[in-house]
């Protein structure tokens, strides 16, 4: 990859003129006796010129921010994939990141901020690997205030549901106690399905006390919550009433008998279900194996029911009941872009994807339906193995499928979804390399990708 050359910017020259000005200073590197006046300077113009979302915040704007390593060399390219919402990229850089307990480079935090306060799912993925700048930041401004460790903690306070519910989430996670306390409290001002979202959150580090105390906190009376509960409770194994549950779910399966399953003493409240919302209650982890899935999905299917299924796969996403539910469509022919096959994979391993992707393949040959496949590979978390990879650049030879589809768009997948450090890379042929621009192009992306596997930690 092409690295700017470093240029030597005199000191009467680093006092900001226009915003022109700072972002060229700042894209080409800064002396380093010059850092900490840059930071201060930097904070300053951008709360001024982002004075009309201030937030008003306890603490007084503090020019000193925390020390986090610059990428000035890549910074253009960084604002490339971003613009091209590439996720995989970042899914990728992320884990990474996570792993080694490093973050991403402060010279693309803002465009992240940005990116990330429009796409909280996006959001969620890269918060980890954000750093203490970001924590610095967040408060002062109110598109990113959602990223504030101590604004999470007043989650309902946010005016949209989803910043509510995506800040309740984290601030669970960082802290379970203090954020079941602060439910406890605000639970009854909650709104429409904000109760039962936020409900759902809680079985982040839940226990079992917790559901014992939810059922006096919450009003069991209303179907909908009492749901919420059996399905909290159905998360932890080792409760009496999950392990009830699973004994009488198998017996009623293998007798062919579940139209007669009912939960059984959660609540001396509890009122009959109906079977869509057994089925939207129950964790797909209680299959056992693909004959129990074939005989699950086919009641599921004899009372109409198969979407109350995708909702619970998007609840309880399992990867063996994915694998085994994807065996059986293949078998009758059901894989097509009628059905959502991207939330099929969402909800498998890498092993399983790459085994129902080369089975795809080779089983349906010139039937293959490329829309639904293209759908099923696309997850950002998900990568193709070198096997795949082969398999994938050898459907262009599959003249049938040819004539029916463009395959330029798998092309343009794959530097975001190839091992970069395979040795495949060099024999890929030239019709499958994209080139979007001279910065953006199959040999950057690779060199990029092969930069955030290979760096030392900041």
């Amino acid at each position: 990859m092409t690295v700017p050359e470093q240029e030597n910017i005199p000191e009467n020259e680093l006092k900001f003129r226009l915003l022109g000005d700072l972002k060229e200073e700042l894209l080409y590197g800064v002396p380093e006796e010059q850092r900490e006046t840059i930071k201060a300077q930097l904070l300053e113009l951008g709360l001024v010129y982002k004075a009309a979302s201030f937030i008003k915040s306890k603490k007084e704007p503090n020019p000193e921010a925390p020390e986090q390593w610059h990428w000035p060399q890549v910074h253009f390219f960084i604002k490339a994939l971003i613009a091209l919402n590439e996720k995989s990229v970042f899914y990728e850089w992320s884990h990474v990141l996570e792993k080694r307990q490093a973050c991403f480079p402060g010279n693309c935090i803002y465009e992240l901020l940005e990116w990330g306060s429009k796409d909280l799912d996006f959001a969620e993925m890269i918060l980890p690997s954000l750093g203490e700048l970001c924590q610095f930041l967040a408060p002062f401004y109110s598109e990113f205030s959602i990223f504030s460790r101590d604004l999470q903690k007043q989650a309902f306070l946010f005016p949209k549901k989803e910043q509510k519910l995506f800040a309740f989430k984290q601030f669970r996670k960082q802290n379970p106690k203090e954020a079941f306390e602060y439910f406890k409290l605000q639970f009854p001002n909650l709104k429409g399905t904000e109760k039962q979202n936020a409900l759902w959150i809680l079985k982040y580090g839940l226990t079992e006390s917790e559901i014992i105390e939810l059922r006096t906190v919450c009003d069991t009376k209303k179907q909908v919550i009492l749901l919420e509960l059996i399905k909290l409770n159905l998360c932890l194994p080792e409760t009496a009433f999950y392990k009830t549950t699973k004994s009488n779910f198998q017996t009623k399966l293998a007798q062919g008998n579940l139209d007669q399953f009912q939960f059984e003493n959660f609540s001396i409240k509890q009122t009959e279900c109906t079977i869509e919302q057994i089925i939207k209650v129950l964790p797909l982890s209680l299959i056992q194996n693909e004959e129990e899935a074939l005989k699950y999905i086919d009641w599921i299917e004899k009372n109409d029911q198969e979407n109350a299924l995708l909702n619970a796969m998007k609840s309880y996403p399992d990867s063996n009941f994915s694998y085994w539910y994807f065996n059986i469509l293949l078998a009758q022919n059901r894989l097509n872009e009628n059905f959502p096959t991207a939330l099929l994979s969402s909800g498998l391993d890498h092993i399983k994807f790459t085994k129902a992707c080369i089975k795809w393949i080779d089983e349906t040959g010139d039937a293959l339906d490329v829309e639904a496949f293209l759908h099923f590979i696309n997850s950002e978390k998900h990568f193709w193995s070198d096997e795949l990879l082969v398999k994938i650049i050898g459907l262009r030879k599959n003249l049938a499928l040819d004539r029916k589809y463009d395959f330029d768009i798998f092309w343009q997948l794959l530097p975001y979804k190839l091992n970069p450090n395979s040795n495949y890379v060099k024999s890929i042929p030239s019709e499958c390399k994209i080139h979007f621009n001279k910065l953006i192009h199959f040999d950057t992306i690779i060199s990029f990708r092969k930069l955030i596997r290979n760096m030392k930690s900041n």
